[in-house]
């Protein structure tokens, strides 16, 4: 919580975490070969697992960074897309870097 309300990202990337990460590996490989392809990218602070495995999510260093990494994704047949957070939710970023 105090590196949320310090607005420090770096912190917040390094304590993410799912208990179930585990099972839902082992129940559904994809989700263990998207975290490893996530992990192996660079700009990437943390990720981690969303609910019980719906989704992959990483924290990156800017913007350009999320976009790239969604492109990529995209371009291995997966669902992606580079988000960034506002005083108010969630805003999803366009190809081209806007909202």
């Amino acid at each position: 919580v105090s590196a949320l309300e310090a607005g420090d990202a770096q912190l917040v990337a390094s304590r993410l975490h799912n208990n179930m990460t585990e099972a839902s590996c082992g129940l559904v490989p994809i989700v263990a070969d998207v975290l490893a392809w996530m992990r192996s990218r660079s700009g990437i602070m943390g990720i981690a697992m969303a609910g019980s495995g719906s989704a992959v999510f990483g924290v990156c260093h800017d913007a350009d960074t999320a976009l790239r990494i969604a492109e990529d994704a995209r371009a291995r047949g997966w669902w992606a897309a580079a988000a960034r957070t506002v005083a108010d939710g969630v805003s999803i970023e366009a190809e081209g870097g806007g909202s």
